[in-house]
């Protein structure tokens, strides 16, 4: 997809504002076009700065055409012939005054501090002829995004990138943080805040949708006592607080805080010497691979711990593979694990091509998998 005038991504996919400057007003300029950093990776966010550039750059030029020259102006010569101003002829307006909305339009284009400085200084600073209505600061110390905005912003680009399910999720967590801390600016929040939520969530239910507490807050519901297996796990909590600490790092990522204080929140697992699980020996990873079923309807019974076995891939990523994934790369048979089709990674460096273990060869994976080219490996597998 092209993206929108006034924006572009450099090589290091930092967006930018670009925007070419009317032809009658470049002298003033003494440039073609302009051009900002929007210092963002997020299409999201640098989508809403360009809209206020683009905005600020039409009311500034508007704001010069009718202060120093307008339309097509004209005027008398002494002979009494109408004479046209050129552009110019028009520039030899004073020199002050161009000056000013000069600087004017640079405190807009450069720095969105200057912005707030000149809003603060405006009650007390002398009038500005031609006064321009500038757009509101893009971010600024003083106005920092509620964190509900925070949360549409980065939804919106996870859900671009990881899928309506995994964002669904992510925001339902985000929403049940922001009940618990409150919605305020961003920048407002603090270490309190980081502990009351770890606190809260240790003190959860796993089921805090049922019906017995319907009509509670947050505070009643995690004031009941209740035993420590209908809590969430030390897992779950320590996973929705890297949900947060996510949410938070994306916002400094995309310079809408400096910093936050949700970093090293995760709690430490506590494992005894008893709960150790000992290793698999190769004598019963034998008698499980000898004793695989071969049923003939529900072929992924024998093949995907198999296949698990002798390459290390994931069971999910093993049920998704169609048959033309078996692939020979230079007389050697592979697996090409990709995203082609309905088929879901991980991520993006889960894409890699993986050889196949001599086992699987002899195992008949290669013909089983040529019966099925330009079918699902596994029919009998729901993904």
């Amino acid at each position: 997809m092209r993206n929108p005038a006034y924006f572009f991504q450099s090589l290091e996919s930092i967006y930018y504002f670009r925007m070419r400057i009317p032809t009658d007003l470049q002298p003033i300029f003494k440039r073609t076009e302009l051009k900002k950093s929007l210092r963002t990776r997020s299409k999201t966010v640098a989508l809403r700065r360009c809209r206020q550039y683009v905005a600020a750059a039409e009311q500034v030029f508007e704001s010069l055409r009718l202060s120093h020259f307008k339309a097509e102006m004209a005027c008398v010569n002494p002979t009494g012939q109408l004479v046209e101003l050129t552009v110019l002829e028009r520039l030899d307006s004073p020199p002050t005054i161009r000056d000013r909305e000069k600087e004017l339009w640079n405190k807009v284009y450069n720095a969105e501090s200057a912005i707030v400085e000149e809003q603060q200084s405006a009650s007390t600073a002398e009038p500005e002829p031609a006064a321009i209505p500038l757009t509101p600061p893009i971010i600024s110390a003083s106005q920092r995004i509620p964190l509900s905005e925070l949360i549409r912003l980065y939804i919106t680009e996870v859900t671009d990138q990881r899928g309506q399910d995994i964002a669904r999720g992510i925001e339902k967590n985000l929403i049940r943080f922001m009940e618990i801390v409150t919605d305020k600016p961003i920048d407002q929040y603090s270490v309190e805040d980081k502990l009351r939520y770890r606190d809260c969530l240790q003190r959860m239910p796993k089921c805090i949708n049922r019906k017995e507490y319907h009509g509670m807050t947050i505070d009643e519901i995690i004031e009941i006592e209740r035993p420590a297996d209908e809590l969430l796990s030390v897992k779950t909590v320590n996973m929705r607080l890297i949900d947060v600490a996510t949410l938070f790092n994306w916002a400094v990522t995309n310079t809408l805080i400096d910093s936050h204080p949700f970093k090293k929140a995760v709690l430490k697992i506590q494992k005894s010497d008893d709960a150790e699980r000992p290793a698999v020996s190769d004598a019963d990873i034998k008698v499980i691979i000898e004793n695989l079923p071969r049923i003939p309807d529900e072929p992924s019974k024998f093949w995907i711990p198999l296949i698990a076995c002798f390459t290390g891939m994931r069971q999910s990523e093993i049920a998704q593979l169609d048959g033309d994934d078996i692939v020979n790369t230079d007389g050697t048979w592979c697996i090409d694990v990709n995203d082609r089709g309905d088929k879901r990674l991980k991520n993006s460096n889960a894409k890699r091509i993986v050889p196949l273990h001599r086992v699987l060869v002899d195992s008949g994976l290669v013909p089983f998998a040529e019966r099925r080219r330009g079918l699902k490996l596994f029919d009998d597998v729901s993904n």
